[in-house]
């Protein structure tokens, strides 16, 4: 397993959550790589939708603390505090988490490579 991977992933985590059964995990990594929920948080910031934002922000954290995608949980978590304080989120917030999320998707193909092999 890669430096660059341990960074995004905490894997041993995730396989203690999930019975330490690697192809379970991989099923749920791969219904993550398929997931909508990056694309409706972006289009709710976007309509300067608050508070769906801050429900796609939060399905988004839970999924990513569930996969122990660490990165990932971590700026969603602050990100969805900001939204259900009412506040709006700093542009630069949601560029940064845009880039942690794209890292994290190569990170998670990688994984799911190793797993499946």
């Amino acid at each position: 397993m890669s430096r660059e991977l341990e960074k995004y992933v905490d894997v041993n985590g995730a396989l203690a959550r999930m019975g330490g059964n690697a192809k379970i995990y991989a099923k749920a990594l791969n219904m993550f790589l398929n997931s909508k929920e990056m694309e409706n948080f972006e289009a709710a910031v976007l309509e300067n939708n608050l508070e769906k934002a801050g429900g796609h922000i939060h399905t988004l954290k839970g999924v990513a603390g569930n996969l122990s995608l660490t990165g990932l949980s971590e700026q969603s978590g602050r990100i969805m505090l900001k939204l259900k304080r009412g506040e709006a989120v700093d542009p630069q917030w949601i560029e940064n988490f845009r880039e942690t999320y794209a890292l994290t998707l190569d990170r998670v193909r990688e994984l799911i490579r190793e797993l499946e092999s």
